[in-house]
Parts: C-alpha cells; structure tokens; sequence
C-alpha cells in the first residue's frame, strides 16, 4: 500500500509504545494481583478459590460498567487536549467525576445490603455463595472510590499522562497484596480473616490510590483543575456530544459486562469443578490480555488527540497501521497462552478433574487471546476514540446475546456437553466481532470531530 493508506510517521510506533508501557504493567500489576489472591485461595482448596473468583466476577460487572463514565470522558478529554481547550476538560472532569460517584453509590447499597442476590446468579453452591458475599460486603465501601479513580485514570490518560496509570496502581496493589498475604493467613500476629482479609486488602489500598490520584489531579498543570469544578455541569453542543458519546459506551458496557460473566454464571451451576478450571485459564488469558489492552488503550488516545487537532485523514491512516499492528499483539498473545498453560496450572492444589478441565479449557483461551487484539483495538477503543460507542453495542448484540450465549447455554444445560465445548460455545463470538470490528475501521465512519471549536467551550455553571 502506498503512503496515502498507512501513517508513515518516524516515531509513531515508539509514541505508542510509549503511551502503551505504563498502562501494560498497571494491567499486570491489577491482573496479577487477582492471580496472587486466586493461588492464596487456591491453597485452602476449590470452593475458597471459587468463592473468592465469583465475588470478583460481581464485583467486576461494576467496574465494567463505571467505564462508561471513563471512557466518555477519556474520549471528550484527549480531544479537546488536541486543542488546548482547558476550560472544556475541567467542565468534563467536574461533571464525569460527580455523575461516577453517585452511579457507584447505588452499587455500594446494593453490594453491602444484599450480596446474596448477585451471588446466586453466579453459583448454585451456597459455601460460595456465603464465601462470595462476605467479600462484596467489605469491597462494597471501595465502589465509590473506585468509580471515581477510574475516571480519574482515564482523564489523566486523555492529556498524555498514562504514567499515572503506574504510579497509582503500583501504589493501590502493593498495598492489597501486603494486607491480603497478612490477613488472609494470619500473619504478624494477625487473625486468619480468610477472604474477608482480601476484601480489607482491597479497600486499603483503593483508598490509597484515590488520594494519590486526586491530590496529583488537583496539582497537575495539565488540568488547572479547583475543587469548586466539581460543581460544573454541561450545557449546549458538549452536552449534546458527551451523551451521544456516553449512551453508546454504557449500552455497550453493560451487555458486554454481563455477557462476559455469563460464562461464569453458567460454569457456576455445572459444577464448583468447572468454576475453578475456568478461572485458572481465565486469569492466565487476562494476564496475557494485558497487551492487547494496553496497546488499545493507547491507540485510543493516539486517535482522539489527532482527531482533536482536526487531521482526520491522519487519524484514518493511522487506524489501518495500528490494525497491522494489533495481528502481531495477537499473536504473541496466542503464543504466550500456548506456551505458560501447563506450567501455570502446576501453580494451583486442584484436583486431577479440575487439571483435566483446565488443561481442556487452555487453547480454547489461546484462541479467545488472538481474537481479543482485534477486539478491544477495532471495535472498541479506535471507534469509541471517535465517540462511536454504538458499533461494538450491535455487534455484541448479535454475536454474543443471540449466537454464542444461548449455544452455550443449550450445550450446558440442554445438551449436556462437557466444560470445555460449553466454553468453547461461549467464546465462538471473538471471532465474529473482530471481524466487524476490523471492517467498521476500515470504513472511517466512526470518525467524528466532538469538539466543534468554539461551541463547546463548557460552561462553569452549578447543579
């Protein structure tokens, strides 16, 4: 292809390698923190590990879903960077970081008043059960935060600032894996507190890591943000694009959310067996996944600080090189899956059912890891860096809510197939979504300018 279709730009790769760096170890340091925490549990055996594993999977519907928030305004911050308009970005902070907070707090009543309720939706076992909601009540108070935190994240990713996606999390999950590995077995003369341990983990460092986050905010240059702009709110033409933007990316977010944890859901009522092996490769696929959402995240911010400046043909080129780019973060990602799954199964006490299982479920996830790439890079974060949010909501509509959860439901409940075929089922969408996701981009009609020059200016006007 000539010079016309790709972005032949010295440097460019090594400017998302860059932004990409810094986002990769926060994911490992969050990824391996589960990771940790799973092998901890895995110690005491089976239900432990998958009480702990479900109530995370509840737990992580919320933190999909806050993303809504913090995507929006990652996308309306980067471009708005791309033309220096401050004024905008603290009205988008103000507002984002007001609405994330009261979001969260309804999932705070709901997580430390009636646990039970998500629980049972994920396994059919009551130890589970009972392990599972003893964790959401302790986790419950660091909703809030983490709603907020996200937004934070993204913020400071829309200026440039992905190094705070380190700082703050080398900061939060040093902290959660210290206080868990004391209070979960009793160390330093501690009481053994078990998962109710991992979830005092938790909220200790989410609390940590909203006070770096917010004090560094409040100090940074590049925002010149006042604690009187959380009282902002948004009028006009910004209004009108943060809610085009921000209905798309929640519709999305929240069957794409729930779509994900069907298959927990429905592992949790074949056999506490089957929750087990699956979460021993699902938590290897998300550390492995790691480099797909790193580079994604980045070409997301890559994309909106381009468009931003006005140079859309350059954010068009850009797009086709960063789906070059992403086949080769697929790859190696495959090949990682392929090459650590044994070993990292030889990490956990299982029994031989559940080593057979997870062997089985391994390069079903090897496969899922390639496809994930071209997931999170063309139908998510390269679309939505042009507030197209709606693309990747059809798109999971149709794959994953009318082809590949009810296949996989049949196949367990109906057709009575093994754990693996019922995975295997589950996950037969990654490559239909890719596909989709792959043509959306090359088509360009996700590329729309959100900033309109002088009309969106925000307003410091108070709710």
């Amino acid at each position: 292809m000539g010079n016309e279709y790709f972005l032949h730009e010295k440097g460019f790769v090594k400017y998302l390698t860059g932004l990409s760096l810094p986002i990769l170890f926060q994911n490992l340091l969050y990824v391996a923190t589960s990771a940790i925490n799973n092998l901890m549990f895995g110690y005491f055996g089976e239900v432990e590990m998958s009480g702990y594993s479900q109530a995370v999977q509840v737990f992580f519907i919320f933190t999909v879903l806050t993303y809504g928030f913090a995507a929006t305004c990652k996308i309306m911050v980067s471009q708005f960077w791309g033309r220096n308009n401050k004024e905008s970005i603290r009205t988008i902070m103000g507002y984002t970081l007001r609405m994330a907070a009261c979001f969260s707090a309804v999932f705070t009543l709901l997580f430390l008043l009636v646990p039970t309720v998500p629980m049972k939706l994920f396994s059919s076992d009551p130890a589970v059960v009972e392990l599972g909601c003893k964790y959401l009540r302790v986790v419950s108070l660091t909703a809030i935060l983490y709603g907020m935190s996200n937004c934070l994240y993204n913020g400071f990713g829309g200026v440039e600032r992905t190094d705070m996606y380190l700082y703050g999390n080398v900061l939060c999950y040093g902290l959660n894996l210290a206080i868990n590995y004391v209070l979960i077995f009793g160390k330093l003369g501690f009481p053994q507190l078990g998962i109710i341990g991992a979830g005092i983990g938790s909220l200790v460092g989410r609390i940590a890591e909203f006070l770096y986050l917010f004090i560094t905010f409040l100090r940074s240059p590049e925002f010149e943000f006042r604690l009187s702009d959380l009282r902002r709110t948004i009028r006009g033409t910004l209004k009108r694009d943060y809610y085009h933007a921000f209905k798309g990316m929640m519709g999305h977010e929240i069957i794409y959310s729930v779509g994900i944890s069907m298959g927990q859901i429905i592992m949790g009522h074949i056999s506490t067996i089957a929750v087990a092996a699956y979460n021993i490769c699902y938590v290897l696929f998300s550390l492995v996944a790691t480099l797909s959402t790193a580079f994604s995240t980045a070409c997301q911010t890559a994309i909106g600080k381009i468009m931003g400046a006005g140079e859309l043909d350059r954010a068009r080129r850009a797009s086709r090189t960063m789906l070059l780019l992403t086949f080769w973060v697929g790859v190696i990602s495959a090949v990682l899956m392929v090459v650590f799954g044994d070993l990292f199964i030889s990490l956990y006490n299982i029994s031989a059912d559940t080593v057979a299982y997870a062997k089985g479920i391994m390069p079903v996830m090897a496969v899922t890891a390639f496809f994930t790439a071209f997931e999170y890079t063309a139908l998510v974060n390269i679309p939505r860096a042009g507030g197209d949010g709606f693309t990747g909501f059809i798109a999971d509509c149709i794959t994953m809510w009318c082809i590949a959860i009810p296949l996989a439901w049949f196949a367990a409940f109906k057709w009575g197939l093994s754990p693996v075929y019922v995975i295997a089922l589950i996950k037969c969408d990654m490559p239909l979504k890719s596909a989709i996701g792959v043509v959306a981009v090359l088509r360009g009609k996700w590329i729309k300018d959100l900033t309109h020059d002088g009309e969106n200016t925000g307003t410091a006007a108070t709710v």
